[in-house]
């Protein structure tokens, strides 16, 4: 068994080769592998894909520079971008972009709809982005106007009311409420 310092490798493919010397000669091995976190999100197993997932926390520009180069070029980019985030440097494991790209997982499942079925664009998928799970959701139908959902984060003390007002499961962001 050979010890890999696997939580200092960043996410790609790898190959390892083993030589092997003796008396009677030389014996080389390789192997190609992949590395991969147990907990990845899904959303950043394709690279374009996590730099577009950005458009809330960086600017147009921003991302049309990440996704310049080839495929090599832009997860360098990427990897880069969150290493000037919170990070732990001594590791390759960076817990605030397992966190975002968790968060946009969610969203993506969670808030889509049939005209948009990437709900991480719509605007609940942003909030829940920006800001997490709400400690509290209430969910109402009114008649005349539609369902209404608001999103109560207690540690911040904000709202967020949605409402589909349409009737086709499209929330739109109507009010932000702050203390």
């Amino acid at each position: 068994i050979i010890p890999v310092p696997s939580e200092r490798l960043p996410l790609r493919r790898f190959e390892m080769t083993l030589t092997i010397k003796s008396a009677a000669g030389e014996y080389k091995s390789t192997k190609s592998f992949q590395m991969v976190w147990p907990d990845m999100p899904f959303s950043l197993r394709d690279i374009d894909y996590a730099i577009n997932a950005l458009k809330y926390i960086t600017t147009e520009d921003q991302r049309d520079s990440l996704l310049r180069g080839d495929l090599e070029a832009r997860r360098d980019k990427l990897e880069a971008f969150w290493k000037s985030k919170v990070h732990t440097p001594e590791t390759a494991y960076n817990e605030v972009m397992v966190e975002y790209y968790l968060r946009v997982d969610h969203a993506s499942k969670t808030f889509g709809t049939l005209r948009d079925p990437d709900g991480f664009k719509s605007d609940r998928g942003r909030i829940y982005i920006l800001h997490g799970p709400p400690t509290k959701t209430d969910r109402s139908l009114n008649p005349s106007t539609g369902y209404q959902e608001v999103w109560t984060y207690e540690r911040t003390g904000k709202q967020f009311i949605f409402a589909d007002q349409t009737k086709s499961g499209n929330y739109v962001l109507i009010s932000t409420q702050s203390p």
